[in-house]
């Protein structure tokens, strides 16, 4: 083989390593870019749920002496005003969460967050009926009582089944 052919086939064989080098590293970046893009929406998921229960568990701490105090039949006019509170501050709040964690998902964390919000909103409005009849000390505040303790475990049951949904998510993730 004379030299020209030789450095023809050389230089053939460097453009091909070449391509073929740049294609393993285009690969690698892009795996890479991936994986990092995983990990930052993992922790974007991670957030937005933490911020939902830690809305929800300022909700709770609002609700939870009202309920005793209900649940006692001493509820004051204060136990209303806070309620209403709650409900003008805290609930939009916790709705806001509701949305992020919406957008982020995945679908199964979205429902539980809807449920979650759903059974939070219950219970406040039935909170709320109940400090209402202690007030006027109604007689169907019995029936009440039954209703908040009802609702209240379900409040706790869907915070219990959203916190198990997430970290089950963010395991795999």
């Amino acid at each position: 083989m004379d030299q020209g052919r030789a450095a023809v086939y050389g230089a053939a064989i460097g453009v091909l390593g070449t391509l073929l080098g740049s294609c393993i590293t285009w690969l690698q970046l892009r795996t890479q870019a991936k994986a990092s893009n995983s990990q930052w929406r993992r922790q974007v998921q991670r957030d937005s749920y933490g911020v939902l229960l830690e809305r929800v568990d300022s909700l709770r701490k609002a609700f939870e002496p009202i309920e005793r105090r209900a649940l006692a039949s001493t509820s004051t006019a204060a136990d209303s005003a806070a309620l209403e509170v709650a409900r003008d501050a805290l609930l939009p709040e916790v709705d806001a969460a509701i949305i992020v964690v919406l957008l982020e998902g995945p679908a199964t964390i979205a429902e539980r967050a809807i449920l979650l919000s759903h059974t939070i909103r219950a219970w406040g409005e039935v909170l709320e009926a109940l400090v209402g009849t202690v007030l006027a000390d109604d007689a169907e505040a019995e029936a009440g009582k039954d209703a908040v303790r009802s609702v209240s475990q379900e409040a706790g049951e869907a915070v219990g089944g959203f916190l198990l949904s997430a970290r089950k998510h963010l395991d795999k993730a």
